[in-house]
């Protein structure tokens, strides 16, 4: 990375370049738009505001501010489920963050100017009464930012930059890295709320100073410090980033005796001279991570998939992965459970804190740094190329352990989970719910398991068996209605998930209706 800190400071943050291009979110809206029609994308505007959504939330935002549109309780599933989110826990979705922004201009569009000042004091209501205190601190802590970038953008400005200067005053670069990345990613979620700031000087110090962040973070360190510490005009660079950068990010930038006496990690140089400590290293974080990874991922197809590619890319010289290229992998996936949420975006929110760090050993995470560096090293790019040919990408373009986990996910790797949607099937709808399955064709249950991908299994009160591997459950909640129970990724394998619920919708609808209309005659 060559960038000067002049460059850096004045030039877009690194943190945009890992969301979808503009032009690129433009055409998935219109799109989901083609697809659904208005009255959907109008839920979707409203509830792409706080970025982190559960079903519970969107239903939530749907009857507050949009009761009176008519809009059908499907349309939150299809949101949820559409390339619009992303699922990045059980029960846990996040509007893309570019296709968030072409939202909420649309949102603006269609209902003024007001209108997202009422869904972030609702969305601070929220936070403050309801379940949203069941979310991780993080997610609640983001949210809440989010609401105050609308309502008191000035204040966040404050707490933000405090935020900040108290990460870097922190001696361990991996303990305050969590708030790091959290700052660096909100602060783009949030750069057009927070343009109307009071604090216009403060801002600008606050935006200075993360962009040059996120290079240290997202970007090469190591070689973007040597960048700046071999320009011939140095001198000329501190002078004009003293004014805008924290003192203590530009003597971690060019204070090379400090770096060499605070360096807690193996260097990458060392670690390449001895194979021992290498594969020492690897099998630590095996140890520790296995049975994890196993529950995860699918590693016996990974393992026969990656060493078809090995024999194609090969032309049939080598038939198996050895196994370096195998803890390799395991080191891949241990970072994905430990460290890539929070270095790169699969799930920015979902991330390493201090609890982590304490729960798992802080040398034990700061081992997972080096092998962070190690994986990014040339040594391992016949693995890439392998993974490059069981993900369908272009042929080397794939350098980063940053990119693995998300393609892997995406090429159906890693084992689903149920997730859980809120309907408004009443409970004394129990029998014609049944009727309308049966009516389509499927097989009914009732208290029986919902089966899912990878053998998962879940006990609902009402299931339609599928064919495949898994199944569509409804259980009823506290509230007297029904959830809908479904393994996502496992029943899209089969199915076109929005036409199959749609079916069902409006079959139980007909059904309802003919219900009702009996019911009146004399």
């Amino acid at each position: 990375m060559s960038k000067t800190l002049e460059e850096i400071i004045t030039s877009p943050s690194l943190v945009r370049e890992q969301w979808l291009s503009p032009e690129l979110a433009v055409r998935e809206v219109l799109a989901f738009e083609r697809r659904f029609g208005a009255k959907h994308l109008m839920l979707a505007c409203h509830a792409a505001l706080p970025l982190i959504l559960t079903p519970e939330l969107v239903n939530l935002i749907h009857l507050n501010f949009l009761e009176e549109e008519q809009i059908p309780w499907i349309a939150e599933v299809d949101f949820l489920l559409s390339p619009l989110c992303r699922p990045i826990d059980e029960g846990l979705y996040e509007v893309e963050p570019s296709v968030r922004e072409v939202l909420l201009v649309e949102l603006e569009n269609q209902f003024g100017f007001e209108r997202p000042f009422g869904l972030a004091k609702f969305l601070e209501l929220y936070l403050a009464h309801t379940s949203g205190l069941k979310l991780r601190s993080e997610i609640i802590r983001t949210q809440r930012w989010i609401a105050q970038a609308y309502l008191d953008p000035d204040q966040l400005v404050e707490d933000m930059t405090n935020l900040l200067e108290s990460s870097l005053s922190e001696e361990d670069n991996l303990l305050c890295l969590p708030e790091q990345i959290q700052l660096t990613t909100t602060l783009e979620l949030l750069a057009e709320p927070l343009e109307r700031t009071n604090y216009q000087e403060e801002y600008q110090y606050l935006v200075s100073n993360l962009r040059v962040l996120a290079q240290l973070i997202y970007g090469n360190e190591q070689k973007f410090k040597q960048t700046i510490k071999q320009a011939p005009s140095q001198e000329k660079i501190v002078k004009i980033a003293l004014p805008v950068l924290s003192p203590l990010i530009l003597k971690r930038l060019i204070n090379e005796e400090e770096e060499e006496a605070s360096n807690v990690f193996i260097t990458e140089e060392n670690l390449q001279d001895n194979e021992t400590n290498l594969s020492l290293l690897f099998q630590e974080i095996e140890e520790f991570n296995i049975e994890e990874i196993q529950t995860k991922w699918n590693l016996e197809k990974l393992y026969t998939d990656l060493s078809f590619a090995k024999q194609q890319l090969t032309l049939g010289k080598e038939k198996e992965l050895a196994q370096v290229e195998k803890q390799y992998l395991h080191g891949l996936l241990v970072l994905d459970i430990k460290f890539l949420r929070l270095l790169a975006f699969e799930s920015r929110w979902s991330q390493i804190s201090k609890d982590i760090l304490q729960e798992f050993g802080l040398a034990k995470g700061k081992k997972m740094h080096e092998i962070a560096i190690i994986l990014d090293n040339s040594d391992i790019n016949l693995l890439y190329r392998y993974i490059e040919y069981i993900t369908s990408q272009p042929n080397n373009t794939l350098n980063s352990w940053r990119s693995v986990v998300i393609l892997l996910q995406d090429a159906d790797y890693k084992k689903s989970h149920f997730t859980k949607l809120r309907t408004k099937i009443k409970k004394t709808d129990a029998e014609i719910l049944e009727a309308s399955l049966r009516d389509l064709g499927f097989i009914v249950k009732t208290d029986a398991e919902v089966r899912g991908s990878a053998g998962m299994r879940f006990n609902a009160d009402i299931v339609a068996v599928l064919e495949g591997k898994c199944d569509l459950g409804w259980i009823l909640n506290t509230y007297g209605s029904f959830d809908l129970v479904v393994d996502v990724w496992g029943v899209s394998k089969k199915y076109n998930q929005t036409e199959l619920i749609n079916s069902i919708h409006h079959k139980l609808i007909e059904k309802l209706l003919h219900s009702h209309s009996s019911a009146q005659s004399p």
